[in-house]
């Protein structure tokens, strides 16, 4: 995840964790502690110089009782994925449709 976002996607991803964070009372050293790294790392991570791994976020959402999804907007990759799915579909149909209406 690290090596493909944005600067200003890295931007909004620290956002949310500093966000869900905060919502749960946790000190950037306690989050720290809780995921195996250093204060540095989450502040890192927050200020978006750094994006956290797959691990990492899976991790921060755990402990702030968030789904990977509110860090990540996978489920909005997902809907984009299944609407491309849809319109190769539809395009079968189209296909089929016009191979129908031709033999008649």
């Amino acid at each position: 995840m690290a090596s493909s976002l944005t600067p200003r996607a890295a931007k909004v991803l620290g956002e949310k964790i500093k966000q869900a964070r905060q919502a749960k009372n946790l000190r950037q050293a306690d989050l720290a502690k809780l995921i195996g790294l250093s204060p540095q790392s989450i502040s890192a991570f927050e200020s978006g110089k750094i994006p956290p791994d797959r691990e990492y976020i899976e991790k921060i959402a755990y402990h702030t009782q968030r789904p990977v999804h509110f860090f990540t907007g996978q489920k909005v990759a997902e809907a984009l994925a299944r609407v491309e799915q849809l319109k190769v579909e539809l395009e079968e149909l189209s296909a089929i449709l016009k191979q129908i209406v031709e033999e008649k």
